[in-house]
């Protein structure tokens, strides 16, 4: 299997309290911040190598936030938001953008005809969030 964090920024993102999506079968990893008041201070502290993002750049209005990471091994999906609150929809839509980017980056383009993967792709980040951040069951099929 393909490591695409390093042990070293894998330990940097449990001592912040981030967790680790891993999306198959794409092998995409996507990094989840917890909070939006220490994202820039995390941010540098995880990838020291890799552009920040300023407190500014964080606004009131801002509930949460999807971008790219520079790592040791290249560019990584990040999503961030206030897990202190528990916004679902704030979850579904950085979900989204997350997963237009991981496809995109894997030569998968949404087009009129090709949803499903994208569908899929965001509908389980969004599952492993609520498993992974907030302890809440995985979706899955009861029938």
């Amino acid at each position: 299997m393909k490591k695409l964090l390093t042990a070293s920024e894998r330990r940097r993102i449990q001592r912040v309290g981030a967790h680790i999506a891993r999306i198959e079968p794409y092998g995409s990893e996507v990094v989840i911040f917890t909070s939006l008041t220490n994202l820039p201070n995390d941010l540098s502290f995880v990838f020291p190598n890799g552009p920040g993002i300023g407190q500014s750049e964080i606004g009131d209005s801002i509930y949460g936030m999807s971008f790219f990471a520079t790592t040791e091994q290249g560019q990584l999906s990040c999503i961030a938001f206030n897990a202190d609150k528990y916004r679902e929809e704030t979850i579904w839509h950085e979900a989204l953008h997350t997963t237009v980017d991981v496809l995109n980056a894997h030569g998968v383009l949404f087009t009129p005809d090709n949803h499903e993967p994208f569908a899929y792709t965001q509908g389980y980040l969004v599952s492993q969030i609520r498993s992974k951040v907030y302890g809440l069951p995985e979706f899955g099929y009861d029938d």
